[in-house]
């Protein structure tokens, strides 16, 4: 029998209690999932709905925001510290004021930036992170809002009190996120001697990865995780991505469509890792920073087989000179924020197909 956790048991208490209506996250076995009773509620049924996922372009940062059938939302990352399109997005796509499953991968400000705004205006089921403390304001201002979203009802499954097993299964309604790897700290024996992470990729490598599955289609969430360092030989496979891959495929990271890991960055997916996931596409939430994506990254893509064409970037045009992948390259282009944001739709149909698409189709450059 499947042993529920407590937080997942107060997770569903909450929901109900506080927010008025029944929860339907839980956590179990991803390989192993609880079957579903005999009768089963009305956002369980089987519905013709599809899944709506929004890759938003906050230029270099990450925020994804999903709507799924039965209203069951999710939102992995928070946006950069300038701007407000996370924000919009969430207004745009979460209709019932509730996100479900908050995911904050990591503490960079990059990736929590607009956290703050966004919790002010809606309220959260369960919010996931890794624990990391910082003295950043944008962190600051995040745990602010979660904490004051843990007072109005939400759980908060923080991985430095409450330690997660990878496999373990979020339920949103039809579909799912199963939690893959994420840590509070980096544990240097998972690092090949003379690779120890620096600092700052020490807050990238504990990332939280996730997969989300509906519909039998798989998207794997990745954060700044790495499987590499900068310039590393082209076979490296190294730290988180390494762990990852040494866990597969009894913990799977086979997915349809793989979010390239830190922005496309060389330090990010790993070939071992690339080869593991096996995906169609790859979407890269890169801006005007740090050279992001890096051609280097983009060969091992090509090298794995993947199609060029389903490769999407999200600073389209962008030119910051050698290093940076240069398909699509405009000389003197500085990549806007909110210009390439991407709609993902996956039908309730698996016979049918996915469509990736750019919400506005020509660039600003």
């Amino acid at each position: 029998m499947i042993k529920i956790r407590l937080a997942a048991i107060i997770c569903v208490l909450a929901l109900a209690a506080c927010r008025g209506e029944a929860g339907s996250i839980y956590l179990g076995s991803a390989n192993d999932a609880p079957e579903l009773p005999s009768t089963i509620s009305d956002d369980m049924a089987p519905s013709p709905d599809g899944a709506a996922i929004r890759f938003v372009d906050v230029g270099p940062g990450l925020c994804v925001v999903g709507r799924l059938p039965g209203g069951h939302d999710f939102l992995y990352d928070a946006g950069h510290w300038v701007g407000s399109n996370c924000l919009a997005a969430v207004r745009e796509l979460v209709t019932d004021g509730l996100i479900e499953l908050v995911v904050i991968s990591h503490s960079d400000a990059d990736h929590i930036g607009e956290l703050d705004d966004i919790l002010a205006e809606f309220d959260a089921g369960m919010i996931l992170h890794t624990g990391y403390e910082r003295d950043t304001t944008s962190w600051q201002n995040a745990e602010a809002a979660i904490q004051a979203q843990e007072a109005r009802g939400a759980t908060i499954i923080n991985l430095a009190d409450t330690p997660l097993v990878p496999g373990e299964v979020f339920g949103l309604g039809q579909a799912q996120a199963v939690f893959i790897a994420g840590w509070p700290e980096w544990d240097e024996s998972y690092s090949d001697p003379g690779f120890i992470p620096e600092a700052a990729e020490r807050r990238n490598v504990i990332s939280i990865v996730m997969r989300i599955e509906f519909a039998g289609r798989r998207l794997l969430l990745t954060g700044d995780t790495i499987g590499r360092r900068l310039d590393d030989v082209p076979g490296a496979c190294r730290d988180a991505q390494a762990v990852m891959v040494g866990r597969h495929p009894a913990i799977s990271l086979d997915a349809d469509i793989l979010l390239s890991a830190h922005h496309g960055g060389d330090n990010g997916d790993a070939a071992c890792f690339i080869e593991a996931v096996s995906p169609q596409d790859v979407i890269i939430s890169a801006g005007h920073a740090h050279r992001h994506p890096r051609l280097s990254t983009i060969e091992r893509y090509l090298a794995a087989g993947i199609d060029v064409d389903r490769i999407y970037r999200m600073d389209r045009g962008d030119d910051e000179g050698a290093g940076e992948w240069d398909t699509g390259r405009i000389p003197g282009c500085s990549d806007s924020r909110g210009d390439d944001t991407l709609d993902i739709s996956i039908p309730a149909d698996p016979n049918q197909t996915i469509s990736i698409a750019y919400v506005d189709p020509v660039p600003a450059c």
